[in-house]
């Protein structure tokens, strides 16, 4: 039996969250090496090709056969692997996707986040100065990263909210308090930027 089509639960894909996208991301690299490699693993199958037949179907609501999605992952290569090592980091399958725009992705200029910014991002939401992002201050870092564009009227639930908060923190608290700290956004922000 096919396996499901993991991209089905973000509907058309015209837009998603940063948080989606990072599920997805996740999903497809399976060997969690922190790309989306093209070549074929021990079952013989590349985790891009399984990404490309998911999108694919989803975007034209029909499977495609292996000499579209041959040409379909060569074009990708051509216009997203930007430093052309055949496999995409996290910031080149990024462009694949309309990912909303939020605090993190406003003060990333031409891919790059120094520390100041770090500094800026960090402090934006470590509203009480503890050194680590929690709680509410976590709850508003989700919601942002959640937020809806201007003139789009959709709310956080409050189950979302819970949900997307476990997953970033699945993500990113690599020590495992519930909180995010400086380092943890840090790693978070260079593995998005990842080249």
């Amino acid at each position: 039996m096919p396996a499901e089509n993991f991209l089905k639960q973000y509907g058309d894909c015209h837009t998603i969250s940063i948080v989606d996208f990072m599920t997805i991301w996740k999903n497809y690299d399976s060997d969690k090496s922190g790309y989306i490699e093209t070549e074929k693993n021990a079952e013989g199958v590349s985790e891009f090709r399984k990404f490309i037949v998911d999108l694919m179907e989803l975007m034209l609501d029909e499977k495609i056969g292996d000499v579209e999605i041959e040409a379909i992952t060569k074009h990708f290569l051509e216009e997203y692997d930007l430093n052309k090592d055949g496999k995409f980091a996290i910031n080149e399958l990024i462009q694949i996707f309309p990912v909303e725009e939020n605090f993190l992705q406003r003060m990333i200029v031409d891919g790059q986040l120094d520390n100041l910014k770090i500094d800026d991002v960090f402090n934006h939401y470590d509203k009480d100065k503890s050194g680590k992002i929690q709680e509410e201050e976590l709850d508003n870092l989700v919601k942002d990263l959640l937020s809806k564009r201007k003139g789009d009227a959709g709310e956080v639930l409050d189950s979302e909210l819970a949900d997307y908060k476990s997953q970033l923190l699945a993500l990113a608290d690599k020590d495992g308090d519930g909180q995010i700290s400086k380092d943890e956004l840090l790693m978070l922000v260079k593995l998005y930027l990842k080249k």
